[in-house]
């Protein structure tokens, strides 16, 4: 699943393996003889492995998979229900079935055990499977570019939630003025904003746009102190990091001075009490979210 499409289909679905991304590259997708690609999923396509099929159906052709076998273009929802209106009859390869509930059923159970540990600093999967029962299921979430929204797509299952990402572009500093537009368009929906520490320095300033349009805003800063991404890029290709390190203000006391609530939040107990009280206050709120840095697990495709 892309992860623009978290929530269109519920995340504790018995057959609902996650997203396709960095972070998690679930057994079955090298096993699979097509993939059927709904919408768009620039990010994804990378991990699609050469040797599947790809079925692409997108409202837009020149979103079109340069790979796909077969590409529809059209109204997505009159596609999807023809689709499956011609699916109806169709006889269901029971082994393949079993499987897939198996792997989405080992998924849940080894996040729900890498996320259960009582520690000192928080982890960001952690901090991301907390919010799956604090944020409301029709919330709209938008993510600025980082790793952490990797964790994200990992430890966050979405329900019915919208999310609102740079998915094209991965353009840095993205994720607030995406959810000031959000809650503006929809003021009587929970918005939230998820960004990192390196993203939040290059728009931190909206802040106060939030306060001067009275925008009831949820801002989690996920803070680590680097460029997480860009670090483990060059230990990935044999380089020695440089340049990665942040200089960060405190993200409470200049959220404070512009009026906006902050909370710090530095152990996994401190997560859902500040998480409610930023999205129950009713106005724009802040939390600085201290996380461990910590590497994405690797994943190949062939």
């Amino acid at each position: 699943m892309a992860q623009e499409a978290k929530g269109a289909i519920d995340g504790r679905h018995e057959l609902n393996l996650g997203g396709l991304e960095a972070g998690f590259l679930p057994e079955a997708i090298q096993e699979a003889d097509c993939i059927i690609l709904i919408g768009e999923a620039a990010y994804e396509q990378m991990f699609f492995p050469q040797s599947t099929a790809v079925v692409h159906i997108s409202d837009r052709s020149e979103n079109i998979y340069t790979n796909a076998v077969v590409s529809v273009t059209g109204d997505l929802n009159a596609i999807i229900g023809a689709l499956l209106q011609d699916l109806e009859n169709q006889a269901l390869n029971q082994e393949w079935l079993t499987a897939i509930k198996d792997a989405a059923r080992q998924r849940k159970q080894q996040l729900t055990r890498g996320t259960g540990h009582d520690t000192e600093i928080i982890h960001p999967l952690q901090l991301m499977a907390a919010l799956k029962d604090l944020v409301p299921a029709d919330a709209l979430i938008a993510l600025d570019t980082g790793e952490f929204n990797h964790w994200f797509d990992l430890g966050f299952p979405g329900q019915q939630q919208e999310l609102l990402l740079s998915s094209k572009w991965r353009s840095i500093g993205c994720g607030l003025p995406a959810a000031i537009g959000a809650k503006l368009a929809c003021p009587e929906k929970t918005v939230m904003a998820i960004v990192g520490d390196g993203g939040f320095i290059s728009s931190m300033s909206e802040l106060l746009t939030c306060v001067r349009y009275h925008l009831a805003i949820a801002i989690i800063v996920v803070k680590n102190g680097v460029y997480s991404i860009e670090k483990n890029k060059m230990f990935s290709e044999g380089f020695t990091p440089f340049g990665y390190e942040l200089i960060t203000p405190d993200f409470v006391r200049l959220a404070r001075s512009c009026g906006v609530a902050g909370y710090l939040v530095e152990s996994p107990a401190d997560i859902v009490g500040s998480v409610r009280h930023a999205l129950d206050s009713g106005k724009p709120a802040l939390l600085e979210v201290i996380c461990a840095d910590i590497e994405l697990p690797r994943n190949q495709v062939t």
